[in-house]
């Protein structure tokens, strides 16, 4: 789980998710989420996105879809107040 570091408390509290990062309000979330990734190993697959959360926007969709080009960035319900979830696979 990837999401901002004022909301990780509340998510390790109430989540079964135990491997979460988080990021500051003025870093860009894409560049942490691709260090994540790069250190990870991890290849092309999918990261469940929150597209109701109020800091996705138009844009910073555009650009996961730029950065991340053999991606699927799947819709996921509203479980969280968290905006991306990366999914290994």
């Amino acid at each position: 789980m990837i999401l901002r570091t004022v909301d990780a408390g509340t998510c390790e509290e109430n989540s079964w998710i135990s491997d979460i990062v988080g990021f500051q309000d003025w870093d860009d979330p894409i560049e942490v989420a691709m260090t994540q990734i790069k250190a990870r190993n991890w290849k092309p697959g999918r990261i469940g996105v929150d597209k109701n959360s109020y800091s996705l926007t138009v844009q910073r969709y555009s650009a996961w879809q730029i950065a991340l080009p053999k991606t699927d960035l799947l819709t996921i319900q509203r479980c969280t107040a968290w905006s991306m979830i990366l999914l290994a696979g």
